[in-house]
């Protein structure tokens, strides 16, 4: 009897620190950090925070000003005003017209224009 009520407690108290863990790593992995040390850092201290569980295949990706740059290009629309937000259709619709031809075994791309 005592043991089924230590077991029970003890479903809870696990179930409680893992939903804290989930939450406080969802906020982790949110920030951004200056270098892989800094978050390779701050994951080793959240992972030593954790009693019940470990952290297991840590990877820090480097995002080195790729959106930033993605959102300022622009391509115009069909109306001809710019947007960072073109249809994909739109986008297959402006490559349907170049071609890769092959002269003398040597490639060429015709109708490309900036």
């Amino acid at each position: 009897m005592r043991v089924a009520s230590d077991l029970k407690q003890l479903e809870k108290r696990l179930a409680k620190h893992f939903t804290l863990a989930t939450s406080a790593l969802k906020q982790l992995e949110s920030q951004r950090f200056a270098c892989q040390p800094d978050a390779t850092s701050a994951a080793s201290a959240f992972s030593q925070q954790l009693p019940y569980h470990q952290l297991h295949d840590l990877q820090a990706i480097e995002i080195v000003e790729y959106a930033r740059r993605r959102a300022q290009q622009t391509i115009d629309n069909q109306v001809g005003k710019p947007t960072t937000k073109p249809t994909l259709r739109w986008v297959f619709q402006c490559f349907m017209s170049i071609h890769l031809l092959t002269i003398n075994g040597v490639k060429h791309i015709a109708n490309l224009t900036q």
